[in-house]
């Protein structure tokens, strides 16, 4: 993005839809997940005509991370809350 072209709203990113913006890739130990803009990246005009979006990623305040649905869609997910350790593999439809 460049210049003014977002704003922030109650911690919110609002942004315009219309720039190619990138996939964005988390590590969870030797793995990579990739998140692609589709995901990340909503529409929330009020006539649903990408003249607004929001990022669905944002700053946490915690000393932890939340993660949410941008980064789950089109993987299976595993949570072992006992041992602290979250696995990730791609969905059997998925291209990822």
């Amino acid at each position: 993005m460049r210049g003014n072209d977002y704003q922030v709203e109650q911690g919110q990113v609002l942004t315009r839809c219309d720039y190619e913006y990138p996939n964005l890739y988390f590590m969870f130990g030797d793995y990579w997940v990739e998140v692609r803009p589709d995901e990340y990246v909503l529409d929330v005009s009020e006539e649903n005509d990408l003249s607004l979006c929001i990022f669905a990623i944002s700053k946490n305040s915690e000393p932890f991370h939340i993660i949410g649905m941008p980064l789950l869609q089109d993987y299976y997910s595993i949570f072992n809350m006992e041992e602290g350790k979250i696995g990730f593999a791609p969905h059997t439809v998925s291209d990822k």
